[in-house]
This record gives C-alpha cells, structure tokens and sequence, in this order.
C-alpha cells in the first residue's frame, strides 16, 4: 500500500511526500477536552493505518502564519506497546503561507 500525503499552500500548491527522513520514539500528551476552547500548534492531522499492521498511525502538520516558525511535518506510528514511533518528513521549503489541511490517501488502492 502506498499512502500520498497532500496538503495545499496559499497560492495552491500541492506536495507530495513518500519517504520519512528521520525516525524516534514519541508519547503524545494526555488527552485534552477541546469542547470549551482550542488546543494551539498542529494546524492538520490525519489518520490510517499507514504501514498495514493494524493499528491507526496519525500524520501531524503544523505550519503557517500562527505557528510562531515552527513547522512540523510528520506521521507516528502506533506501537502495540503504546509508544509513538515519530517519522519526520524530509521538506526542503518553508511553509509561512499554509492555511489548507493534510490527508491520507492510499494512492494504489491495495487496502
């Protein structure tokens, strides 16, 4: 299964990623109730089980005009034992104007 990850820039701009430049273990925060007010940082997050071992993995993309010049884009994979293993995708340009959203996709449609 390939997975095509797309998120769109102010002019509309399209990039494609395919392969994760860096790797480490990552736990994610507590969860938080956003029902009485807004969590700040990620800008875009989808899910899919990106490497089809049955467990939901999370792309994450934070950027734009309100990240304060941080840019993160990256998925994380789940592991059975409840650690997050982060993968970084290698992107060579900065991302000031984003204001879109990121998705997954399974671009050969094999499951």
């Amino acid at each position: 299964m390939k997975y095509r990850v797309a998120f769109w820039l102010l002019p509309p701009f399209i990039l494609l990623c395919s392969q994760p430049a860096h790797s480490q273990v990552q736990s994610f925060a507590e969860p938080q109730d956003l029902s009485q007010g807004t969590v700040s940082g990620i800008s875009a997050l989808d899910v899919a089980d990106l490497n089809q071992d049955g467990l939901v993995d999370v792309v994450v993309l934070e950027g734009g005009a309100h990240s304060e010049g941080r840019f993160t884009l990256a998925w994380f994979e789940q592991s059975k034992s409840g650690k997050w293993l982060r993968h970084d995708f290698n992107i060579p340009v900065q991302f000031d104007d984003f204001i879109g959203s990121a998705r997954c996709e399974d671009k050969d449609q094999d499951g």
